[in-house]
């Protein structure tokens, strides 16, 4: 037991010769609120512009947050998959096929815009027939008002 007696006569004795340290956490503190409240005096008395970007900016970063999210829960769900036998061949597939319908889907709004203009370039050329004027009529007194 003589060495246990030693190391807690030690611990003791460290004990008391260590200065109480709430006196050093009380001037901290004071030290910290003092400044803190300098500076929130100085702002508070200054008049500092908001910084508000213009509406093009904000839905520039609107656009960029809500890609940034869906392109991170995308990752996610691909990181967590990935622990899964199989998964990378069910996700090559259905990848390929989302693929394959946007192309398709872009592809028939395509078409559907060629009947547009050309619906549209039937009905000009159907009132200009009405009023009687043809293209090169119309051209040719565009050009004569502007020279």
């Amino acid at each position: 037991m003589g060495f246990w007696d030693y190391i807690n006569t030690v611990k003791d004795r460290l004990k008391r010769i260590t200065p109480d340290l709430s006196t050093v956490k009380h001037a901290a503190y004071n030290h910290t609120s003092a400044a803190v409240t300098k500076i929130d005096h100085v702002v508070s008395n200054q008049k500092l512009p908001e910084y508000l970007p213009d509406p093009e900016t904000r839905a520039q970063i609107g656009v960029f947050a809500t890609t940034l999210a869906k392109n991170t829960g995308k990752y996610i769900v691909n990181e967590g998959f990935k622990h899964i036998p199989g998964v990378n061949v069910a996700h090559k597939l259905i990848v390929d096929t989302m693929r394959e319908l946007k192309q398709k889907n872009q592809g028939d709004g395509m078409k559907e815009m060629e009947e547009k203009v050309e619906s549209l370039d039937n009905k000009d050329s159907e009132t200009r027939a009405q009023i009687g004027v043809s293209t090169t009529t119309l051209a040719k007194k565009t050009l004569k008002s502007r020279l």
